[in-house]
């Protein structure tokens, strides 16, 4: 094992704290045993680091078409590039669309890495990319990993029994809308203009699905309350999305005794404790069904046409409703007995499986780290406290000279949707990275004595050996 004066090292910008932080943590542990200084955190956190740490490996969450020049600025400076999607398209029913904005060749050709989900956007890729296949690597995710029920019953254990303690027997109710008021439809065509996805002249027509979407989440809204008023013996949970904004949820949601609206935490946890999850074509049904759990989808027959074309495979996995009374039938069997069956999850699950890997097998975390490990990476001494402060002032001299105060391109501040504290609530600290790191070792194998470091506000450092 190299000492602690030759490391390599290795960058995790966090978008959403609630989707990514377990398992980035998880995968920084596997890559901190191959002899890499991790370094965790939000986007500025990770920015400042990279400013007073050596180049290394710089893991993004997509290679979108509006980030080349952020990625070529990242690239300049030394910095090798991988990524693995946050998303990969895997709740769409087709996913060449969202391959069209998510990745580009150009940004491919910058990258030493990209991660796939599963074989069918393995597939997809080798096919369109074909003479950058090298770079294309089928793993799975790290996400993945942890929805696994060997892994998710230890790991959310404490989290699960508190949330039955509070809650009991409830229903959990996840969203994916985007789109929850006419504000946000004015910023989402602003972003998808400036990011280049739109142009005036297709404004109108995008407004028009917008607006269409903000009449599905109010649809949405109304049929969960009136469920819970028809149902005042079964408790609802409502998580809305992480990109999603809680004040409009709150305007839209009327809270009762048996309806509660919150938003915290992983959702891991609250899949492990709810009765069956409801949702309209949400990612996290493939995680209950993973996981174990009856999963329900309501998509009434005014979405079918939308559904078919855009998220529509969330719930091709799930007892598919459109209509009160259909849901109504289907909530109280899933609440009164498991309907599901062996042979049921098993369809399911092999649904899923052309869409996600890792599932059985070796852990994604494991195969992203060996093969990282195999990547051309000079190591480096860890900077001292001279050099960081050097380095520093050269950055600083350098933003004032260049007048940049943004990582990434402009549009990336100027349209963001979410504030920091909704995505990240809390922030990233040290305390609550070691906590989650002891729960890890309980259920996976962390083979690795990591320590973990606060270098500033929602960044920390995790190394081996220390």
């Amino acid at each position: 094992m190299a000492s602690r004066a030759q490391k390599k090292f290795i960058y995790f910008p966090i978008e959403s704290k609630l989707r990514e932080l377990s398992a980035k943590v998880w995968l920084a542990s596997q890559v901190a045993s191959k002899d890499f200084v991790c370094i965790l955190g939000d986007k500025p956190g990770v920015k400042s680091s990279m400013e007073l740490y050596p180049p290394g490996i710089y893991f993004d969450k997509s290679l979108s078409r509006n980030k080349y020049a952020k990625l070529d600025r990242i690239h300049k400076t030394g910095n090798s590039i991988v990524a693995q999607d946050e998303e990969a398209g895997i709740a769409r029913t087709e996913i060449e669309s969202f391959f069209r904005v998510r990745l580009s060749e150009q940004n491919l050709k910058l990258s030493g890495r990209y991660y796939c989900w599963g074989s069918e956007d393995y597939n997809f890729l080798l096919g369109k990319y074909s003479n950058l296949s090298e770079r294309i690597k089928l793993t799975g995710s790290p996400r993945i990993d942890l929805w696994r029920p060997e892994v998710s019953r230890g790991l959310y254990e404490e989290e699960t029994a508190e949330l039955v303690s509070r809650f009991g027997d409830f229903v959990l109710v996840n969203s994916s809308f985007g789109i929850t008021s006419e504000g946000e439809i004015r910023n989402k065509l602003d972003q998808m203009i400036g990011y280049g996805h739109a142009t005036s002249e297709s404004r109108a027509a995008h407004e028009g699905q917008l607006e269409k979407r903000l009449r599905e989440f109010r649809n949405f809204v109304e049929v969960i309350q009136s469920v819970a008023r028809r149902r005042p013996d079964v408790n609802f949970v409502v998580r809305p999305h992480p990109g999603e904004s809680i004040a409009d949820w709150r305007s839209q949601l009327k809270e009762t005794k048996n309806l509660r609206l919150i938003r915290q935490g992983d959702v891991g946890p609250w899949i492990s404790a709810c009765r069956t999850l409801l949702h309209e074509g949400c990612t996290t049904a493939l995680q209950a069904v993973v996981m174990g759990k009856p999963v329900i989808s309501y998509v009434p027959k005014l979405e079918t046409e939308t559904r078919e074309k855009s998220n529509d495979f969330p719930n091709l996995v799930s007892e598919r409703t459109n209509s009160l009374d259909q849901l109504l039938e289907s909530l109280d069997r899933a609440v009164s007995t498991d309907t599901r069956g062996i042979e049921e999850r098993r369809r399911r699950l092999d649904i899923i499986e052309t869409r996600i890997a890792s599932t059985t097998g070796k852990y994604a975390a494991e195969l992203i780290s060996q093969d990282l490990a195999t990547l051309p990476i000079e190591s480096y001494s860890y900077p001292s406290i001279r050099q960081k402060m050097l380095r520093r002032q050269f950055h600083f001299i350098k933003k004032l000279t260049r007048k940049v105060t943004e990582f990434g391109a402009p549009s990336d501040s100027r349209y963001s949707q979410r504030s920091p504290i909704e995505k990240m609530p809390g922030g990233i600290q040290k305390l609550e990275v070691e906590s989650l790191l002891e729960r890890l070792k309980s259920v996976v194998p962390i083979n690795a004595s990591i320590s973990v470091k606060q270098l500033g506000k929602n960044v920390v450092e995790l190394v081996n050996g220390e």
